[in-house]
């Protein structure tokens, strides 16, 4: 073989090796950014499920939460659970996106129980749903939505827009919702749907689990 096939076969050789080179470069890479994208989606439901960071409750939401949802006098008549994610079928098969405080007062009755806010900030939903009856949503400076939903009726001068001040009453704990029809009550016990969500670029707004927050603001352990 002369000089110049050599010279041809070698760039032939070179130039098919460098292709492979960049082939597998391209598969590691992919592979990278999968594992990547796989170990981000798990961080994120971890989020979700646990409402923590790094093994501990969202410094953020922390910051943004001042007092409990009920008063202190009324602290040791309410029961809760980590109920995040349980099976629930009213309206569809789907997932439960809070945490319930229930009634455990002796009578247990409908409007006995003032529902506070948590946080400061500006009522930015109000008014009947389906699932979650009469519902206030607010939200706080940093852009943390509480939702507060099954209520029994709304606090004198609620609505939308209305400034709010952490310890505020806005309602009175109740039993409305599953019900298309406006009013419904007496579908489940007297309890608080507490529910928790963030805003991001990325996954837009998401719940997750208020459980450990709860924790710190009524100090009492899961039963």
């Amino acid at each position: 073989m002369n000089k110049a096939k050599r010279s041809f076969w070698l760039v032939c050789t070179l130039f098919f090796l460098g292709l492979l080179v960049t082939a597998e470069s391209l598969a590691v890479e992919r592979i990278l950014r999968r594992n990547e994208a796989i170990a981000e989606e798990k961080a994120y439901q971890e989020y979700r499920n646990t409402g923590c960071k790094n093994g501990r409750p969202d410094p953020l939401i922390q910051g943004e939460i001042k007092g409990a949802p009920v008063p202190d006098e009324y602290i040791p008549f309410v029961n809760y659970s980590d109920s995040w994610n349980e099976a629930r079928n009213f309206g569809g098969d789907r997932h439960h996106e809070g945490t319930d405080i229930m009634s455990g007062t002796v009578s247990k009755k409908r409007g006995e129980i003032p529902v506070l806010s948590m946080s400061d900030g500006v009522v930015e939903q109000i008014g009947w749903l389906k699932l979650g009856g009469y519902r206030v949503g607010i939200r706080s400076p940093k852009g943390v939505y509480f939702y507060y939903a099954h209520l029994y009726s709304y606090a004198p001068g609620i609505r939308r827009g209305t400034k709010i001040r952490a310890g505020d009453v806005i309602g009175y704990m109740g039993d409305s919702g599953y019900g298309e029809k406006e009013g419904t009550v007496g579908k489940f016990p007297v309890h608080l749907h507490l529910g928790i969500y963030r805003k991001d670029t990325k996954y837009g707004e998401y719940s997750l689990n208020p459980y450990k927050f709860l924790q710190a603001v009524l100090k009492r352990r899961m039963k």
